[in-house]
């Protein structure tokens, strides 16, 4: 398909593959990064969208069932 639309697909892989490969170690040195990261970058789009924090939706509490 990627030959088709006149894009070599062996570099697009490689370059997936090395992609990959960088968020990979980086995950591996640390744990929490993509944890840190998320967080960070729904901080900045409710920033973009003019969310404020008082209008945030709380979380609603699993309700436990015993048998």
């Amino acid at each position: 398909c990627l030959n088709f639309c006149g894009i070599d697909s062996e570099k697009c892989f490689n370059n997936s593959a090395s992609y990959l490969s960088s968020w990979l170690q980086v995950l591996k040195k640390d744990m929490n990064f993509i944890i840190s990261a998320s967080s960070k970058a729904q901080k900045r789009f409710d920033a973009f969208i003019g969310k404020k924090e008082s209008e945030e939706i709380p979380e609603q509490e699993e309700e436990v069932v015993t048998a």
